[in-house]
């Protein structure tokens, strides 16, 4: 590697102090250039390569129940010390002793709302999301005392537990982060690199209101809104039974190139994702479909575009129905450990300020190591 080169910095710094400045240098001091331009290329190292490989992929879930935890109060007694003026000493300055003295407080907690989810993780919600909530899932509130050692109030907490129907479940999408080495190396896979503006390709959604991304990204005619619940569904529930993420990618008036320079700008996706390129013209009418995912069930990224294809015009509450059972019986993860191999390099940018900042250490060490009381 490249970067590694950036050591004959501190050899060439340790021949320049034995040659030009041996008597000024201790004998334990000419590995200190060496030493310490070791760490820091290794550490900067990692540090790069831990960034470059880091990705974000979406989990799916639902909301199990909601809770409100009312605002309570209490003491917290503590005893704590400042100094105060005692006396003077025979110059007649002043002289300072330490006093202890009662600094307890009344703490105040105040309200507040959350969900658990299906994967068993709690988010922060507004209180107008938990009265929709509750009316959402039509069962009832229940009481929780928190049997909370108080002060002047006992708050409680009151929860509504999910139903359990489809019609009232409630999806939820929470970003992970995970090691995709295949977007940072050079490897075999040959992704080529894309102008997002100039083919307006999609970017990944943001989680808006605390925990939802859409599935369906652009335009999908009349039964986009349907389709867009099912797949929400589907993300939740199969997104922690299957470890899916289904996105479908909607491309109006453009060829089937559209769908590979997307494939190429996700680089092949998220390793939990399944995703459908679709192209449709201004009626709607399928043109082409191109499957984006690592699955290794292939003959389900054949049928889904099989499916497509065959559909005259777009119906995405169809692929909504197909997609589900065919998902839950066949979708297979690939785990990225089988990436494990390919070896990342760090970016130009990347070496050259590394061979900068080792030659400013170095510079600086062999400054203080000249003018430092140390000998040889």
């Amino acid at each position: 590697m490249i970067i590694w080169v950036s050591l004959v910095i501190p050899i060439i710094t340790a021949v320049v102090l034995l040659v030009w400045f041996k008597h000024r240098t201790a004998l334990w001091e000419f590995a200190i250039p060496l030493g310490v331009s070791l760490v820091f290329i290794v550490f900067f190292k990692i540090a790069i390569e831990t960034s470059m490989v880091r990705d974000t992929e979406y989990w799916g879930g639902w909301v199990t129940k909601t809770q409100h935890y009312e605002a309570w109060n209490e003491y917290i007694h503590q005893i704590c010390t400042r100094q105060v003026a005692c006396g003077t000493d025979g110059k007649g300055h002043t002289t300072y002793c330490s006093e202890m003295y009662d600094c307890s407080y009344v703490a105040n907690h105040p309200a507040h709302w959350k969900i658990i989810e299906s994967n068993g993780l709690d988010l922060r919600i507004t209180k107008t999301d938990y009265v929709r909530l509750k009316k959402q899932f039509g069962t009832k509130e229940l009481f929780v005392d928190m049997h909370r050692n108080y002060h002047t109030n006992d708050g409680d907490m009151y929860q509504v537990i999910w139903d359990g129907k489809d019609e009232t479940l409630e999806a939820v999408t929470i970003t992970h982060t995970y090691e995709n080495r295949v977007q940072a190396s050079k490897s075999v896979f040959n992704y080529y690199a894309v102008d997002p503006k100039k083919d307006k390709l999609y970017e990944y959604p943001k989680v808006n209101g605390h925990y939802y991304a859409p599935a369906i990204l652009g335009q999908g005619g009349p039964t986009q809104k349907e389709a867009e619940r099912k797949f929400q569904i589907l993300n939740a529930k199969l997104g922690k039974a299957k470890e899916v993420r289904v996105f479908v990618l909607i491309f109006m008036d453009k060829p089937l190139d559209i769908g590979y320079n997307q494939e190429n700008y996700w680089v092949g996706g998220n390793k939990n994702e399944f995703i459908l390129t679709i192209g449709v013209d201004k009626d709607y009418h399928v043109q082409w479909c191109h499957p984006i995912s690592w699955t290794e069930s292939e003959l389900l990224k054949v049928e889904a575009k099989q499916f497509i294809q065959e559909q005259a015009t777009l119906d995405l509450v169809a692929l909504a129905d197909w997609l589900y059972p065919n998902i839950k019986a066949n979708f297979v993860r690939m785990p990225f450990t089988k990436f494990s191999y390919l070896s990342v390099e760090p970016p130009m940018w990347a070496i050259l300020l590394t061979f900068i900042i080792t030659l400013l250490i170095n510079i600086g060490i062999s400054l203080w190591i000249i003018l430092n009381e140390y000998r040889s």
